[in-house]
């Protein structure tokens, strides 16, 4: 069974909940290392990336949580926080580091959770 359908999971109202989820190499070239229900990834601009789902969530009330992480050579762990746009069909995430900067850390890590 596909981790995608392992994850769809009833909620109380009779619904379904989904998660997709992105794994990303964000800096220099945008390279996809893992994904579910991720159709495509588009790099807009530094640390402004959209995701698009395969098969899109029921509304745009749908929650999402974007972390970005990058190590340099002094083995300094570096954290970036994300601010989204959400649509049925997409994610818009804005990546920033703590002095507010835009940034592409080496991995971006997505997690989508709505409902189909």
């Amino acid at each position: 069974m596909r981790l995608f359908e392992r994850l769809i999971q009833p909620v109380v109202d009779g619904t379904f909940a989904t998660i997709s989820w992105l794994q990303l190499k964000s800096d220099g070239d945008v390279a996809i290392f893992g994904h579910e229900n991720v159709a495509s990834v588009t790099d807009n601009a530094v640390g402004d990336y959209t995701a698009t789902w395969t098969i899109p969530y029921a509304t745009a009330s749908s929650y999402a949580i974007t972390l970005g992480t990058s190590q340099d050579a002094a083995a300094l762990t570096h954290r970036y926080m994300a601010f989204q746009s959400i649509t049925a069909t997409s994610v818009r995430t804005l990546l920033r580091d703590a002095g507010g900067g835009a940034g592409d850390p080496q991995m971006t890590y997505l997690i989508a959770l709505g409902e189909f």
